[in-house]
C-alpha cells in the first residue's frame, strides 16, 4: 500500500507542476488582455493549448466529474470538469468569432485562466489528500500497540459514564480501545467529505441558473449566439466552487501532520462527523500521569516497620491495581514485579484508596479518610502539613489495623499531555477520568494541567467500573476513523481536533458556495450592465480571495 501511495504522490506531484505552471501562462495571457484590450488569434490558440494541456493532466478529475454528475451523484470533481469543459468549447468557438476580434473596442472574452484555477486547486487539493493518507499510514502500518476511538452506544452506559458532560439530554461519550488491525483505512481516507455532500443538489441547480441567464441575456440583451454563449461560460466557471476540494484536505492535511507527531490520527471527514460532536472522553488516570509524572520524595514509617516490607506491601497493592502510584512503586523495585505478594479482595474505596489481603493480613492504601473509615489512627493535620507544604500529596499504609508508613508523592505535569487536555477543555469537551488513586481528584488534574474545572469529571465507582469493562470487552480489529498509539495527549489531541474541523470545515465549504453564488451575482450585473462579464484575470482574483477565506476559517480558535 505504502508504494501505491508514493506513486500517488509523485504523479500528482507532476501533475500539480504542469498545472501550475500552465495556469501561471494563462493568468498572463489574461492581464495581456487586460492592458491591451485585444485577442488575436494566435492568444486563443496558446489559451485553448495551455487549458487542453491542464485538462489532459487532470484527466481523470474530469472523467470522475461527468461520471459522478451523469449518475446524479455529482462531487467536489463536478464543477471543476464541467466548467473546463464549457471553457474549452467556448475557447475553440472564439476562433470563428471573427466580428469580435474585428472591432477595435472589443474582445473575445476567454477564459481558460478560470477554468485552469479550478484545475490546479483541485489538484492542490488531491495531492493534500494523498499526503494525508501517507502520513495517517504511518500510524495505520507501526506495528506496537494501537488504539481506537470508540463511542458508548449503549444509552443507559452512556448516561451512567457521561452524565456529568452535558446539562441535558444524551451524552455522547468517547473511549479508546485497544485493536489488533485499523480497518477500512483507505475506504475512510478517500470518503465523502462536507463539499461532496453538497454538489449534487448545488451542481445542477448551478448549471440550470447558468443556462437560463443566457437564454435570458440572449433574447434581452444581445440576440447573439456567440455573446450568449460568453454569459453561459463565464455564470458556469464563477458559479462553481473551483476550490472546494481544498477548503476540507487542506485543514485535514494540516492536523494529520501535527496528530501524527503526536502519535495519533484522524483518517478522513467520516472520522470528523462521528466524532466532531462528542461531549467527552473517557480516559485513566495512569494515561494523565504517565512515567515520571508521579514523584516519590520521601518515606515515613510507624510501629517499627521494615521500610522494605512497607514499600513491598504498598507495592503489591499499588501495581495489582494500577493506577498513577503503580509507576512509583515499579520504579522502586526496579520493574521486578515477581516479588509481589499476591493480592486478595482488592477493592477501590470511593474518594479514598485500596483496601485488599497480603499474606493473610489487611493492607490498605489510600489518604487519611480510608484510614479513619478503617478505624485506624493517623498523624495530626499539623503534622501532614510539614510534609505537604509546597504541593505534595500523602498516600497512607496500613497493615493488620495499624498505621504502617507515609508515602510523600507529588504529581508533575507532562508538557505535550497538558497541550493536548488544554485543547480538548478549550473545545467544550469534558474529560472524565477513571482513578483508583485518591489523590487524583479534579482539583489536582486542574492544578497540575492548568485546566478549566468545568470541564474535568472525576468518574464515580459504578462509572469506573463500567468503564473498565467497555476497555475489556472482545480485543478485536476497528475502524481506521480516529486512532492512536494510546497515549492521551494523542487521543486528546485528535478528539479536539474533530470537535474543531467538524465546524472549521463546514464553514470553509460555506464560504466556497457563498463565494460562488456571490460571483453569480456579480456575473448576472456586469453581464447586463456592461453587456459582457468581468474579464477573466478579475474573476480568477476574486475566486482565490474566496479559496483563501476557506482556506482560513478552520484556523480561528472557537472560544
Amino acid at each position: 500500500m505504502q508504494s501505491e501511495l508514493l506513486y500517488r504522490r509523485r504523479t500528482g506531484g507532476i501533475v500539480l507542476l504542469v498545472s501550475a505552471v500552465a495556469e501561471l501562462l494563462l493568468v498572463w495571457l489574461s492581464f495581456i488582455t487586460i492592458l491591451f484590450y485585444d485577442v488575436s488569434l494566435l492568444h486563443i490558440l496558446l489559451s485553448l493549448a495551455l487549458l487542453v494541456v491542464m485538462a489532459a493532466a487532470n484527466f481523470r478529475t474530469l472523467f470522475s466529474g461527468w461520471r459522478n454528475l451523469l449518475r446524479l451523484a455529482a462531487d467536489a470533481d463536478t464543477p471543476v470538469a464541467v466548467a473546463t469543459t464549457v471553457t474549452v468549447i467556448h475557447t475553440a468557438t472564439q476562433m470563428f468569432n471573427l466580428q469580435a476580434m474585428n472591432l477595435p473596442d472589443a474582445a473575445p472574452l476567454l477564459l481558460p485562466a478560470v477554468a485552469g484555477l479550478g484545475l490546479l486547486l483541485n489538484a492542490a487539493g488531491k495531492q493534500w489528500r494523498v499526503r494525508r493518507v501517507l502520513n495517517n499510514f504511518r500510524l495505520v502500518s507501526y506495528e506496537g500497540e494501537k488504539v481506537a476511538a470508540c463511542r458508548v452506544e449503549d444509552p443507559q452506559e452512556a448516561m451512567e459514564i457521561g452524565r456529568p458532560a452535558v446539562a441535558m439530554g444524551l451524552p455522547e461519550v468517547c473511549y479508546f480501545k485497544k485493536s489488533h488491525f485499523l480497518t477500512g483505512f483507505l475506504r475512510h481516507s478517500y470518503g465523502e467529505d462536507a463539499g461532496d455532500e453538497r454538489m449534487r443538489l448545488y451542481v445542477p441547480c448551478s448549471l440550470a441558473a447558468s443556462l437560463v441567464l443566457a437564454v435570458v441575456f440572449f433574447f434581452v440583451r444581445s440576440a447573439d449566439i456567440f455573446s450568449a454563449f460568453e454569459v453561459f461560460t463565464a455564470a458556469v466557471c464563477v458559479s462553481a466552487p473551483l476550490g472546494l476540494l481544498t477548503a476540507v484536505n487542506f485543514p485535514l492535511w494540516r492536523i494529520s501532520r501535527r496528530l501524527v507527531d503526536q502519535g495519533a490520527m484522524v483518517s478522513g471527514w467520516d472520522a470528523v462527523e462521528e466524532f466532531g460532536g462528542v461531549h467527552a472522553l473517557a480516559v485513566d488516570a495512569m494515561d494523565l500521569f504517565p512515567q515520571d509524572c508521579v514523584l516519590l520524595h520521601g518515606i515515613k514509617t510507624f510501629s517499627g516497620t521494615r521500610i522494605d516490607r512497607a514499600i513491598m506491601d504498598a507495592a503489591s497493592v499499588s501495581i495489582t491495581a494500577g493506577g498513577p502510584l503503580a509507576n512509583v512503586f515499579r520504579r522502586v523495585i526496579e520493574d521486578n514485579e515477581k516479588i509481589l505478594q499476591p493480592v486478595e479482595s482488592l477493592v477501590y474505596e470511593q474518594d479514598m484508596g485500596l483496601s485488599g489481603w497480603v499474606d493473610g493480613r489487611r493492607v490498605l492504601v489510600g489518604n487519611r479518610r480510608l484510614l479513619e473509615n478503617h478505624g485506624v489512627d493517623v498523624p495530626s493535620r499539623d503534622y501532614e502539613l510539614r510534609h505537604t507544604q509546597q504541593g505534595q500529596e500523602l498516600v497512607y499504609l496500613s497493615t493488620g489495623g495499624q498505621l504502617s508508613a507515609m508515602f510523600v508523592v507529588s504529581y508533575q505535569a507532562d508538557e505535550e499531555v497538558e497541550a493536548s487536555l488544554q485543547a480538548l477543555t478549550r473545545e467544550g469537551i469534558t474529560l472524565l477520568i477513571r482513578t483508583c488513586d485518591p489523590n487524583v481528584t479534579e482539583d489536582l488534574v486542574c492544578r497540575v494541567y492548568n485546566l478549566d474545572r468545568y470541564y474535568v469529571e472525576v468518574l464515580d465507582a459504578a462509572a469506573g467500573r463500567l468503564y473498565v469493562r467497555l476497555l475489556s470487552e472482545e480485543y478485536a480489529d476497528r475502524e481506521a476513523l480516529v486512532g492512536s498509539n494510546g497515549q492521551v495527549r494523542g487521543t486528546a489531541l485528535a478528539l479536539a481536533c474533530c470537535h474543531r474541523l467538524r465546524v472549521g470545515g463546514r464553514l470553509a465549504v460555506a464560504a466556497q458556495l457563498i463565494g460562488s453564488v456571490l460571483g453569480f451575482a456579480l456575473t448576472v450585473f456586469f453581464s447586463f450592465y456592461n453587456n459582457t462579464p468581468a474579464p477573466a484575470f478579475y474573476t480568477v482574483v476574486y475566486m482565490l480571495a474566496v479559496t483563501a477565506v476557506s482556506w482560513l476559517l478552520p484556523l480561528f480558535k472557537r472560544t
